[in-house]
């Protein structure tokens, strides 16, 4: 294992000033090489990190990465599962608070070939907070540089407000002003083809709104209740 503390890094040249703070770092667990193949289970976590630049500000109050499984093929191979999870996250842009204490977690498990950047994705999962989504599938850099998908990515049931209150305060001015919007969504999704400078993945979804609500005292006498729908999306 290893262990730093109270690590500070700062940089100013005449297009940027910048400073990076770490209260403690460590890197535990344990690894195997034979040959080429390298067998690992390895832990890296921090406790507060901030990084302060002349119109960003990042703050998290701790950082957790996971790694376990092998690489082997000259280190060209992964056949693993990486876990990252970054709590009370807050992130602002000028004057402008985009993230406030967020937790986001990633479960990824991964089957990869660097050198094709061929990589398929086990049963993975990104959180924000309480919105989950799950994926699964493989994604692959063909060699005149297509991006080749095939996801299928489903959501928990997302509740609206919670979705609402993640927006900056400027964009909800412009896009809720006197509006009151809540009720629930869930998405199932399949992504599927080449996105290149021409073309993008074909996409088909079903997005469910349940208990849904909707205000808006300037242009509507009374406000709408138990709105139930769904509605099918077919982009390609």
């Amino acid at each position: 294992s290893l262990s730093l503390k109270k690590m500070f890094y700062s940089q100013t040249t005449d297009s940027l000033s910048m400073a990076v703070r770490l209260d403690e770092f460590k890197v535990e667990g344990d690894g195997e090489m034979i040959g080429d193949d390298v067998k690992a289970k390895l832990k890296l976590s921090s406790s507060t990190l901030s990084y302060e630049s002349a119109e960003q500000l990042a703050v998290m109050n701790s950082v957790n990465v996971a790694y376990a499984g092998d690489i082997n093929n000259n280190f060209d191979h992964i056949d693993g599962s990486v876990t990252l999870s970054l709590d009370d996250m807050s992130f602002s842009l000028g004057n402008e608070l985009l993230l406030n204490k967020a937790d986001i977690n990633v479960k990824l498990p991964l089957n990869a070939t660097l050198s094709t950047m061929d990589i398929e994705l086990g049963e993975s999962q990104l959180a924000l907070n309480n919105i989950v989504v799950d994926l699964i599938g493989n994604a692959m850099i063909s060699e005149n540089e297509d991006v080749v998908v095939d996801l299928r990515i489903n959501t928990n049931t997302l509740i609206v407000e919670e979705i609402i209150d993640l927006i900056p305060e400027s964009m909800k001015e412009d896009l809720l002003d006197g509006m009151d919007v809540g009720g629930e969504l869930k998405l199932a999704a399949n992504v599927k083809g080449l996105y290149n400078a021409n073309s993008i993945p074909a996409v088909n979804a079903e997005i469910q709104y349940e208990n849904g609500t909707f205000s808006m005292p300037e242009m509507l006498p009374y406000p709408l209740t138990n709105m139930n729908t769904s509605l099918d999306v077919d982009l390609n």
